[in-house]
């Protein structure tokens, strides 16, 4: 039976996870897609038949997730907080899984704390409230370690099936969370070598049946294998980033807050904390450290950059486990003073509340409706340069911006415009099909505002007789170019009778 003092700290947590949902996530619902999921939407937008047909031939998506987007699709003010419902709804299952896996590893006290961190935790916000597959993979990869656990505990049937299929559902949504399963491995190992009774059912379906599930994937998998090099990138990460993804600056400044906090009320403050066995000591030392290091080693080796933190999503919960640890072991008022400590340094930090409240700075949204703005219902043509690095090594002459992947913000906020496809990278090739195509008396550019393309184009338009207006529209830039005859034509004219 819960004890008064855990009721306590369960309905405080409620509270803080609510107030974190209304005052983080739930601006962010409405924010205007950006790039990647404007994929999502034109994977999606069409049904699930079509979603399917589309990640066959899109290197790095997940049929899964197309499948369950494709219900989720729509048009007017609730496109975007519906296109996002289902990674809300995956952070809420991830968050109850995480809760049950830091009760068995930690103790109980910890279970709920463990929200509380969870669900204020930055990188949470930001990947619950974006329509990409990262939540659901996510979920599934806890639900996978939470089955492990109860199988571990009781080695059930129905529990060994549950962990499959929530294994095969993580490989299904993203292949990288598949790293799950070598921290489950080592874990497994530590277990045993501490002594401790592991049975050979789990591990040995699991090396049969999760090999056997890529099978229908293989195909898809070798598409994005030829297309690797799209994600090669000239900077490889840095130590200093590699420490931050494993111990983030703002969580550890924010715990820290809340240590001072309690040292200040209590100046004896006691701390007893939990004593974990070695095999949970090792499990959260590789799921914090080893995936991390594994993909930053890569990075460092290999032209292709995959260190980055949606990647590695899958474990960032070890570090909020390490959290919820070591505020299990303080007394019930420290541990309330640390959760509400936690929420103001993360959610309440005036400059994540202002971020949550103002327009993404990456949506498509704002710069396509001030080009719709300032064509006033006329067809002006319209150069948009994709936002998807794989559009260079296409040919992007050739493609229609209004219906292809790599221009699929045009699918989500349609233009009436015509559209000129161009690149994401700025080069020779991009000067000469600017300079071959024939122009509109007035036409549009949007870019990204540090894209070398908008320079070049309006000293290049400027030359051929236009005149330039660059609009700055977050992190992009609308060039608007009228012939000087029309600029001109724009301007009212001052009759003498107005001067009177």
């Amino acid at each position: 039976m819960e004890s008064r003092s855990e009721t306590h700290v369960r309905w405080l947590a409620l509270g803080l996870c609510l107030a974190a949902f209304l005052a983080t996530w739930l601006p962010r619902l409405f924010w205007g897609l950006w790039t990647d999921e404007a994929s999502t939407f034109w994977m999606a937008c069409e049904g699930w038949r079509e979603a399917l047909v589309r990640v066959a031939a899109s290197p790095g998506q997940s049929n899964l997730y197309s499948f369950v987007q494709s219900f989720f699709t729509g048009r007017g003010p609730w496109l975007e907080p519906l296109m996002r419902a289902p990674s809300v709804i995956a952070m809420g299952l991830a968050g109850w899984y995480l809760k049950r896996i830091s009760e068995t590893l930690i103790h109980k006290d910890a279970g709920w704390p463990t929200v509380v961190l969870f669900f204020c935790a930055p990188d949470v916000i930001t990947f619950g409230t974006s329509a990409r597959l990262y939540a659901m993979a996510l979920a599934a990869a806890l639900a996978s370690f939470c089955y492990l656990l109860d199988w571990l505990h009781a080695e059930k049937r129905a529990t060994l099936l549950k962990y499959l299929a929530a294994s095969v559902l993580t490989l299904y949504l993203h292949y990288f969370f598949g790293f799950i399963f070598v921290v489950q491995a080592i874990y497994l190992m530590a277990r045993k070598l501490s002594g401790r009774p592991v049975g050979l059912a789990l591990p040995v379906a699991a090396a049969v049946v999760l090999p056997a599930s890529l099978i229908p994937m293989l195909a898809h998998l070798i598409l994005t294998a030829k297309e690797a090099i799209t994600f090669a990138f000239p900077e490889p990460p840095t130590f200093g980033q590699l420490l931050q993804m494993c111990f983030p600056p703002t969580l550890l400044l924010t715990l820290g807050l809340g240590l001072v906090l309690v040292a200040l009320q209590k100046r004896k403050a006691t701390w007893n904390p939990t004593r974990l066995p070695a095999e949970s000591i090792t499990l959260l030392g590789a799921w914090l450290l080893l995936g991390p290091i594994v993909f930053f080693l890569a990075a460092r080796l290999t032209p292709h950059t995959l260190f980055s933190t949606r990647f590695q999503l899958w474990a960032a919960p070890a570090f909020l486990l390490l959290a919820a640890w070591s505020i299990a072991g303080l007394s019930l008022e420290s541990r309330k003073l640390m959760l509400i400590a936690f929420f103001a340094g993360t959610v309440l930090h005036p400059g994540n509340m202002m971020q949550s409240w103002r327009d993404s700075a990456i949506s498509w949204r704002e710069p396509l409706q001030r080009v719709r703005d300032l064509s006033r219902g006329e067809a002006h043509q319209v150069f948009v340069a994709s936002g998807l690095v794989e559009s260079s090594p296409l040919q992007w002459q050739t493609l229609s911006p209004a219906t292809h992947r790599l221009f699929a913000p045009l699918t989500a906020y349609p233009l009436r415009n015509p559209t000129v496809p161009l690149p994401y990278q700025f080069s020779e090739d991009v000067k000469t099909f600017v300079r071959n195509t024939p122009k509109d008396r007035q036409c549009f550019l949007l870019a990204a505002a540090d894209s070398e393309l908008g320079p070049w184009m309006k000293a290049y338009m400027e030359q051929e007789g236009f005149r330039t207006s660059v609009l700055p529209v977050n992190d992009y830039v609308v060039m608007h170019f009228q012939r000087e005859s029309v600029a001109s034509a724009a301007i009212p004219k001052v009759t003498s009778a107005d001067r009177r």
